[in-house]
């Protein structure tokens, strides 16, 4: 039995690009997954096969998909509780949606409005969403190699990770958790 198997991902923006490329890596390492995205409906059927091969005929119990818009609080507590009723449980979090203004403008020609769907899309619902979770004790502890992930998340979530020059990057911190929580060994 691998280390990992029976935890709980939840990933959010992970119906395509870099979110779904974690999902599937998860997958591999014997994760269930809740996948999430605000705008897909249903998930492509080259992705259901790409999940299909990983947990064959297990995959109804394996992955539950959620379309919420996290910077909306209404349907991330829906997320939430969908999860909940699926697995009770939520081992890990990556909070990996995001966007960019609908527009690149200068400082003065940008509006409000963009300003605002970024900040809640990107800031605010990944915020609360974790603190949503938390509050509802469904963080589990995992521990790999003496690492507890749970605190590691509340770490990971700060952005920690230093660089060559002793500088923080958040790709550094995204990568080093992916590591951690995909280091299957026995």
């Amino acid at each position: 039995m691998k280390i990992l198997e029976g935890k709980v991902a939840l990933i959010t923006g992970s119906t395509h690009g870099i979110g779904k490329a974690i999902a599937l890596k998860l997958a591999q390492n014997h994760f269930a997954l809740a996948i999430n995205g605000a705008t897909t409906k249903i998930l492509p059927d080259s992705y259901i096969d790409s999940l299909k091969d990983i947990y064959n005929d297990e995959l109804e119990n394996h992955v539950i998909y959620v379309q919420a818009d996290i910077s909306n609080k209404d349907q991330r507590n829906q997320l939430i509780n969908k999860i909940k009723d699926k697995f009770n449980r939520i081992d890990v979090l990556i909070n990996n949606a995001g966007v960019a203004p609908l527009e690149r403008n200068d400082i003065l020609a940008a509006t409000e409005e963009s300003y605002e769907r970024v900040m809640k899309i990107n800031l605010q619902g990944p915020y609360f969403l974790t603190q949503s979770i938390e509050k509802k004790s469904l963080f589990f502890t995992c521990t790999l190699g003496g690492v507890r992930l749970t605190r590691t998340m509340h770490e990971f979530i700060l952005g920690f990770g230093e660089n060559a020059d002793g500088g923080t990057t958040s790709s550094k911190s995204q990568t080093a958790l992916i590591d951690a929580i995909t280091d299957s060994r026995e």
